[in-house]
Order: structure tokens, then sequence, then C-alpha cells
């Protein structure tokens, strides 16, 4: 399975430079929740704003800078795979394992078509940021998973 990961503002506001443009703990504990334990993958922008990979999880990264040269296009360094195509996600070792996409809007973009389901959190308001990702497809099945304590956020699940 396939899950995309992400929070945006009402107007689609993913990020802010190499950080996110709010701070919600309840936002950060849910995406522990749903990370932790699992395959994720990201692009080398998302990456490098995390500055070290995530602690209990697999860390692939797109990157074709990474790769360039590299004979199977992957290249394990310091905590990260990095790969040069997404098909590369899937190996002999982690056939069809389940993933989670965390950004950015590239790899969004990217893979939502591929996508069986999202968790997205609804961020009350409007930010100040420069990365929008809004959603292309239909996703006709919508769950509310809950709200953050303090109103900010609401957590969602969307499948096909």
């Amino acid at each position: 399975m396939i899950t995309m990961m992400f929070a945006s503002d009402e107007n689609g506001l993913i990020g802010n430079g190499d950080d996110m443009p709010w701070h919600i703990s309840s936002d950060f504990k849910h995406f522990k929740k749903y990370t932790t334990g699992k395959n994720i993958a990201m692009g080398r922008k998302t990456a490098e704003s995390l500055g070290k990979p995530l602690p209990n999880r697999v860390n692939y990264v797109f990157s074709l800078s990474k790769t360039k040269g590299i004979e199977g296009g992957v290249k394990k360094e310091d905590g990260w795979i990095y790969i040069d195509h997404p098909d590369l996600l899937w190996t002999a070792d982690n056939e069809r394992e389940d993933f989670v996409i965390i950004g950015g809007s590239q790899i969004y973009s990217m893979f939502e078509q591929y996508s069986d389901r999202i968790l997205w959190t609804e961020v009350h308001g409007e930010y100040k940021g420069d990365t929008y990702f809004k959603l292309k497809d239909e996703w006709p099945r919508k769950v509310k998973l809950g709200e953050d304590s303090e109103g900010r956020c609401t957590f969602w699940e969307l499948t096909r």
C-alpha cells in the first residue's frame, strides 16, 4: 500500500523554505504514529530539511544527484537509502511493502495517482510560505480521524 501523508493550510500551503509554516504538537504526534516502523520516501529537499534520517523508519530519498553513476541507481549512506527511480522502492528484500510518502510537493504530484490512501492534516487558517500542493485526483471516501484539542487542525483519511 502506498500512503501519502501531508499537512496543508486552507490554501494548500505545505512548506516555507526548508521548514513547516506551523508547529502543532498533535500533528507531529499524528505523523509519528503513522510513520514509525514504516518505510518512508521523500524527495531530496525534504531529506535535507530533516537533516538526518528519522529514527525507527527506513528512509528512502529520491535523488538523481546522489545516485549519478551508481550502477542500479541505489546508494546507501549515513542511514539514508538514495534511489533514482520510484520502481526501486520495491526490491527483493521489501517486495510490495507499505510505503508512506512524506514530501515534498513534486514527490506528492508524482505519487498521487499510485497512492491507495492519503493521511491529510487540514491546518486551519492561512499561513505564509512558498511550497504548495493540492490534490488533483478525486478521493471519494473521506473519514475524519480526529481533531487537535486546540482546534488548530483536523486529521483526515482519504481513500478511493
